[in-house]
């Protein structure tokens, strides 16, 4: 529509030229040139389309093909330019990456940026500015001279002639406005926003749609689906975040968003720390059908072992079975128990052995956890928190777990170290210390 206005306006002054009878300074006669004819009409040695006075006479706007592919110029007026245009399918400049001579990267990877590169000497972002701007000439050679060069906009010469680009006035007289005046060309005003969705490089910087950053969010370029369900982001913009998108439903971990052990209510105390455990894949349950947890049931030191590999974020050992204690044959858990012998967080239980099927006491739990955090044994006295602790070889690591807010006893005022640890506890006390969570899940 641009382009269409200013060839309307140009073939009025054409137009207008053609039925004027003022004397033309160029002659030396009064006569007007006739753009058609073969004849110098006004005797001034120029020849129809030779002479200037037909530069918009539409006998001399022909030109029906993209006649430069790179200089960043509608040449046919067809709406599209240089390479965008299908004239210039065949051209080598438009056969692999053409140099942007305005974007600060080298786009053709030849080592050359901008106006740097050869691709770029006709460029008009690369020509010397206009030097001089009343010598009537087009000392850039961008087809501007003088005044109507954007670069003598700041021209005492042009003050009056200098065209505001976004305030919907011709400032210039020329009776083009805004961006529909050449002198607003290369003016950031007047460069089209990329539209996403149409295949078409609207603002001319060779990335297309969704490959142009400015369409970073637009909803033609947002993912069909949830790209990741942890993270927290609504990915396809649908209102459904992570595991409460149906996209998630079957996808790890949220798949376990949507189990619930028979034997494990919502009302029940350490519900919310085994479902945050089971969810993150570091609790199992005790039976698969029907799912259940066993709560109440003791929390053996062999899988205790195995709990705390996984929430550490640890690999299991490739050692042997009996690489360090006697009594450990299990496959499933003698690489965790391993490990934790690795890691300098157990030494067993003495003579060598682990005693993997014992349940694991509730002071030995406080030693796993410290030394799993890599803490420091509490210097507090023996009895600042639990009255029942003096005697416990664990009391300075127990201590640091109530510091921690890992554990405030078995009851109040009491830890009940001698105690064997439960399941549901267990989970309690691993998700407090190593801040597990079932948020991911989304309810």
């Amino acid at each position: 529509m641009k382009k269409l206005f200013i060839l309307a306006a140009s073939l009025f002054f054409a137009s207008a030229c053609a039925d004027s009878s003022v004397n033309n300074n160029n002659g030396n006669n009064n006569n007007t040139e006739i753009c058609n004819d073969e004849i110098d009409n006004d005797g001034d040695d120029k020849t129809d389309c030779d002479d200037e006075d037909c530069e918009y006479s539409q006998d001399c706007n022909n030109s029906d093909t993209e006649t430069n592919c790179n200089d960043n110029i509608d040449n046919d007026e067809d709406g599209t330019t240089d390479c965008a245009d299908e004239d210039c399918e065949l051209n080598i400049i438009c056969q692999a990456e053409v140099e942007i001579c305005h974007d600060s990267i080298d786009n053709d990877s030849d080592g050359l940026v901008d106006c740097s590169d050869d691709d770029c000497a006709d460029n008009t972002y690369c020509l010397s500015p206009e030097t001089q701007c009343d010598d009537n000439i087009d000392n850039d050679n961008d087809g501007n001279a003088d005044c109507d060069d954007a670069d003598c906009n700041s021209d005492p010469n042009c003050s009056e002639q200098q065209e505001i680009c976004d305030d919907e006035i011709d400032n210039d007289g020329d009776y083009l406005t805004d961006c529909d005046d050449p002198n607003c060309y290369n003016d950031q005003t007047c460069f089209e926003d990329e539209i996403c969705n149409d295949n078409f490089d609207n603002d001319g910087d060779n990335l297309i749609d969704c490959s142009d950053p400015d369409c970073d969010g637009d909803s033609a370029c947002l993912p069909s689906t949830e790209t990741s369900c942890t993270n927290g982001i609504d990915d396809d913009q649908d209102g459904d975040i992570d595991c409460v998108d149906s996209d998630c439903i079957n996808i790890s971990p949220c798949d376990k968003c949507y189990d619930s052990f028979s034997d494990l209510p919502s009302s029940h105390w350490a519900y919310e720390f085994v479902r945050a455990l089971y969810v993150n894949n570091i609790v199992d349950g005790c039976s698969s059908s029907p799912l259940a947890y066993c709560p109440d049931s003791i929390q053996q030191r062999k899988y205790f072992a195995m709990i705390l590999i996984r929430a550490m974020g640890e690999s299991p050992s490739t050692a042997s079975t009996n690489a360090y204690f006697s009594d450990i044959s299990d496959p499933l858990s003698s690489p965790y128990v391993n490990r934790l012998y690795e890691l300098s967080i157990t030494n067993g239980c003495g003579n060598g052995e682990f005693c993997p099927d014992l349940a694991v006491s509730r002071q030995d739990t406080a030693i796993f956890l410290i030394r799993a955090l890599g803490e420091s044994p509490s210097t507090a006295s023996t009895n600042a928190y639990f009255s029942d602790i003096s005697t416990s070889y664990a009391a300075a690591h127990i201590n640091r777990l109530y510091e921690l807010g890992i554990s405030d006893g078995c009851d109040p005022g009491i830890y009940c170290p001698e105690d064997d640890l439960i399941r549901s506890a267990a989970a309690a006390f691993v998700s407090r210390a190593f801040n597990y969570n079932d948020d991911f899940c989304g309810f």
